[in-house]
């Protein structure tokens, strides 16, 4: 966190401290008070948002570098490993890249094993770039590396949940990845097991 990012994070909680204070002594004012707390409140998320954005950004880099990959490369073989093979210019548009950037990316990749080019069955004339079994077990250890230096590895199991369950709520649906639904699948078995049964 930058200074301006501090300044803005610490300004943002001072004026929520004096909100809940307030909030305990004064009677509330109508609707207007209500929503000028609500306007405070999503201005502080957005600071915080950011700020932590920030951070997953610099834990994606930092985990890369240790496996000689760049940022723009992994985070490539990161969508490969949730989507499936995918077109050449539904990649360059995940990685808002031009398609000749892209290209030379793959190619690098590709001299490394981590990727091949593969013909799509709907249409001979589309290739697709799929990972090699190698680039499945980079992007394991990438994920493997990143959970651990993820800031919110500070966060329990509860408080992961809490924050997965609102993060849905705000994007509208969880995403179609097939690495995110096993995660879920698996969660949802978990606390079913942990259930008490009807009879106990």
């Amino acid at each position: 966190m930058n200074e301006r990012q501090a300044a803005l994070v610490g300004s943002g909680q001072r004026r929520w401290q004096e909100e809940r204070t307030q909030d305990a002594t004064e009677p509330a004012n109508g609707a207007g008070a209500h929503e000028a707390l609500r306007t405070g409140l999503l201005i502080d998320n957005f600071v915080l948002l950011r700020v932590v954005l920030d951070r997953y950004r610099q834990s994606i880099a930092s985990s890369a570098e240790s496996h000689g990959l760049t940022e723009l490369q992994a985070r490539c073989l990161g969508f490969l490993f949730e989507s499936g093979p995918t077109a050449m210019r539904d990649l360059a548009a995940f990685l808002e890249n031009d398609p000749a950037s892209v290209t030379s990316l793959v190619d690098r990749l590709e001299q490394r094993i981590l990727v091949e080019r593969r013909s799509d069955p709907a249409d001979r004339r589309v290739k697709l770039i799929a990972l090699t079994d190698t680039g499945i077990d980079a992007c394991r250890h990438l994920r493997d590396d990143f959970a651990v230096a993820s800031p919110a590895h500070v966060l329990d199991s509860a408080e992961l949940r809490q924050l997965r369950d609102l993060l849905i709520k705000l994007v509208g649906s969880p995403p179609d990845y097939r690495v995110w639904q096993g995660t879920c699948q698996a969660d949802d078995r978990s606390a079913t097991t942990d259930q008490p049964s009807a009879g106990t």
